[in-house]
């Protein structure tokens, strides 16, 4: 349900894809930061706009794992 998640998730996956030119702590944190900034005002705005459907499907479940 909370949209952050879906944050931490594209934020996971875009790291993992760029693994290969991590070489240290130092280099996670400052990959992490760079794809933060990156993500778009759409991308989050996608997020924000889902929620309606995230509830109902919540509802629908009978609060149930959804799909999200």
């Amino acid at each position: 349900m909370n949209i952050i998640e879906n944050v931490w998730a594209a934020l996971k996956n875009e790291l993992w894809n760029q693994r290969v030119s991590i070489k240290n702590e130092s280099d996670v944190w400052a990959k992490t930061r760079e794809i933060f900034h990156n993500f778009t005002l759409e991308f989050f705005h996608k997020l924000y706009e889902s929620l309606p459907e995230r509830v109902q499907s919540i509802i629908d479940l009978n609060g149930n794992r959804t799909k999200y």
